[in-house]
Formats: structure tokens, C-alpha cells, sequence
């Protein structure tokens, strides 16, 4: 299945071509978070850091990830443990008389956060199988259709999504409520601007971490670096809850912009700081370590690789086994994550072809899929990084024709990074 290594910096994770969508449309989850968990009853103690983390050793840069000690919140491993009480509790009642469906909807709410801080996909599936049968009757509840609307855009069904806002709008639902959702459709579809003006609104009607957190993400993918340095600041600033959910989050989204940044210390400041706070978030782990070296990666991801079911996991500790040596292990965890990614693109491909054609072109060694998941993906959504990763898949197959045209195409349709339009630029030679 391992036909060929590709070159180092279309090996790099998803730096370049990570999705616009990943961490705006996870805000609906933080914006969730505040309102949907109770406050959390146990703080992490001072003093309890893992060495070598975030918050056990000063670090001089003014920009570097604030420690725990700051800001102290649950352990996350106390708060991933009451969610799943929640959810199981919930779970057992759901065939009981569910008025208004609230207890549908509040299930579907911590379904999504599982998903992103515990690696749990299987839980986006069932919010997503939930949501599709909330009634939407005239007589029904309008927040019914803003939950569908927010599931919707998290598996990427953006149409839909905003189908839902319209409708709910016309019910009587505020901007106020429908307007989160409404920015992470807008951002995924690369309308940054339009999201950005949104957002702006969102931050200083209501200036809270999840609200801040977008605004500041939205600005660091305009460009606007030092605007986006204050704003996520602010963001974390405004906390005053002890749910690391959050938190985690807004880190995790702070490594992404200073690895676009260039800043590889501060990247896996960050990413190791949201694991601090959630050693159960798997994306922020996989993050961190794309930096580490083969041994250190493999113990840090070996216990989230058996625990969660994203098949990221796999297919970073898989590359980093493939440099080590260890091809039989490696192939293993790349035959799983395969397998994985195919059912999660035949059943949702709108949201995870970008996704599975990234593994195809890193762990999964197969370029010429990787560019059949991208040309998919490009389908769905016309961003600069939709362009960006057919693109690189196309050089690696070998594809000179299909990366100029890619290439071509995509300047007229998005901003593209100066690198991948230099690599187009070359394949039209």
C-alpha cells in the first residue's frame, strides 16, 4: 500500500493546506461549551504541570502560551470523564418522552464536543444522524433547526446549513443566534472577509473567549498578524470559567497560526499546552507531534491512537514509525487509518475527503488517490487550501498537466500561498 515517501514539505502535516474550516467551525462547539457544561467543581492544583510542558518552565517570549497556573481550570481528564457521564446518562433516556426535544439537542451538543476533544468521529456521526431527525415543523422548536444548521456545517453540508439559518430567521430566531454558524459556513467556503465582518459584530456584542477566538482566527487568515496576536490575547483574557474545553481550543488554534507563522517553538508551545489542559485532544496532539522525533511521538500518541478513533492519529504515528524504521508497525496503523478514512469519505464525503486525501499524500503513499480525493473535495468547496493540497497531490503523482491547470484555476478563485503557486508555475514548464 506504501508506494513512495513524498518530499519533506508535502510530508509536513497540514500546514499548508489544512482546512479554513477546522477550527472556525469548531467554534460553535466552544460557544457551546460555556452555556452546555455545568461549572466545574475541581481546578487543576498548582504544581501539578508534566515536566517539560507549557507551564513548568518560564519561557521569555512575551508570546509564548500563558501556564495553567494563570488560569486554572478542571482537569481535563475530570471533565472528559463527567462529559461521558453525561452523554451515557443521556443515551439511556432516549427513547423516553423528549418534549420540545431539548434532550435531543443538548445529546447532539455534547456528542460534538466529544468529537473534537476526545478524537471521538464516531460521536460527529451520530450528531449528525440525530440532527436529521429533529422535527422542523412549523409548531416545532426553531432551535431545532439552528442545531441541524450547526451539525450540518461541521460535516461540511453547507447548502443545508444555511437553508436552516434562512428558515430559522424567518421563525424568529435573532442574527445573534444563527450567526455563529453562519461565519463558519462562510470561512470553510474561503469568504473570510464576509465571516471576518461577522465575527467582528459577534466579538463586540458579546466579547467572550469562543466569540474573541473566531474574530482572532479569521484575522491571522486575512494576514492581519498583529491584529491577531491582541485579539487571541483578549480571548483568553475574557475567560472566567474553569472548563478546559475552551481553552484547549484556543490554543490549539494558536499553534495553527504560528506554525503558518513559521514559528516552530511557539507552534508546539501551544499544541502542548491545549493537551495540558485536554490530554485527550487527540487534533492538538497529532499537531505536536509532526515536530517530535520518532520515539518521543510515539509515546505521546500511543495511548490516544487506542482511545480515540480519528484516524489522524494513526496516520501521524505512522509516519513517524516509517522514519524510525519500523515499516511492518507502521503499515499496520496505515492499513487501519485507510480503512477508517474510506468509510468516513463514503459516508460523509463532504467533510472528510480533504482530510483522507492528506493521509493518501503523507502516511497513506498513494499520491494519484490523494488527488482523486482532492479534485473531490474541490467539489464541496473552491478554497485556497482546497487548491493548495490538489495541487501538491498532483506533483507528487506526477501529474505535471493537472497541477498547471489546478494551479491556474485556483489563482483565479482564491489567494494562493507563493510556494504551491511556484510549484504550479513550474509544472506549466
Amino acid at each position: 500500500m506504501h508506494k513512495h515517501r513524498h518530499p519533506t514539505f508535502l510530508r509536513h502535516g497540514r500546514k499548508s493546506v489544512l482546512s479554513a474550516s477546522d477550527g472556525v467551525r469548531l467554534a460553535a462547539f466552544c460557544a457551546a461549551m460555556l452555556g452546555i457544561l455545568p461549572s466545574c467543581s475541581k481546578a487543576d492544583p498548582v504544581g501539578t504541570s508534566p515536566a517539560g510542558s507549557a507551564s513548568s518552565s518560564a519561557a521569555p517570549n512575551p508570546n509564548a502560551p500563558p501556564p495553567k497556573t494563570v488560569k486554572r481550570t478542571t482537569s481535563g481528564s475530570i471533565a472528559v470523564s463527567n462529559l461521558n457521564g453525561q452523554i451515557q446518562t443521556l443515551e439511556k433516556g432516549l427513547t423516553a418522552p423528549d418534549p420540545n426535544s431539548k434532550r435531543a439537542r443538548f445529546l447532539i451538543d455534547l456528542w460534538m464536543i466529544r468529537a473534537e476533544m476526545a478524537g471521538q468521529l464516531a460521536d460527529l456521526e451520530k450528531a449528525a444522524e440525530a440532527a436529521e431527525r429533529l422535527p422542523i415543523g412549523d409548531k416545532d422548536p426553531v432551535d431545532n433547526l439552528l442545531t441541524r444548521a450547526s451539525v450540518r456545517s461541521a460535516v461540511h453540508l453547507f447548502d443545508a446549513s444555511l437553508g436552516d439559518l434562512d428558515e430559522a430567521e424567518k421563525r424568529g430566531a435573532p442574527a445573534s443566534k444563527t450567526r455563529s454558524t453562519r461565519v463558519a459556513v462562510l470561512a470553510a467556503r474561503g469568504q473570510v472577509a464576509e465571516a471576518l465582518t461577522l465575527a467582528q459584530t459577534a466579538a463586540a456584542e458579546s466579547p467572550r473567549l469562543e466569540s474573541l477566538g473566531v474574530y482572532a482566527v479569521l484575522l491571522s487568515e486575512l494576514g492581519r498578524r498583529d491584529e491577531a496576536v491582541k485579539t487571541f490575547r483578549e480571548a483568553f483574557d475574557k475567560y472566567t470559567d474553569t472548563s478546559p474545553f475552551p481553552v484547549a481550543w484556543l490554543f490549539f488554534r494558536q499553534g495553527q497560526f504560528w506554525e503558518r507563522e513559521g514559528q516552530k517553538d511557539l507552534a508546539i508551545a501551544y499544541y502542548e499546552a491545549a493537551v495540558e489542559r485536554v490530554p485527550s485532544y487527540g487534533h492538538a496532539a497529532a499537531h505536536a507531534a509532526r515536530f517530535y522525533p520518532p520515539d518521543k511521538a510515539e509515546t505521546f500518541l500511543r495511548g490516544l491512537v487506542t482511545s480515540a478513533d480519528d484516524p489522524e492519529l494513526k496516520s501521524v504515528l505512522a509516519q513517524k514509525l516509517f522514519d524510525k524504521g519500523d515499516r511492518s508497525g507502521a503499515e499496520k496503523l496505515v492499513r487501519e487509518a485507510a480503512e477508517r478514512y474510506d468509510n468516513l469519505v463514503a459516508r460523509h464525503p463532504a467533510a472528510f475527503s480533504d482530510h483522507a486525501a492528506q493521509f493518501w499524500l503523507d502516511a497513506g503513499g498513494d499520491a494519484s488517490k490523494a488527488l482523486a480525493l482532492a479534485r473531490q473535495n474541490l467539489t464541496y468547496r473552491k478554497t485556497a487550501r482546497s487548491y493548495e493540497l490538489a495541487i501538491l497531490a498532483a506533483i507528487s503523482a506526477n501529474d505535471k498537466k493537472a497541477a498547471c491547470e489546478l494551479g491556474m484555476e485556483g489563482q483565479k478563485a482564491a489567494k494562493l500561498s507563493p510556494i504551491v503557486i511556484d510549484v504550479a508555475t513550474g509544472a506549466c514548464k
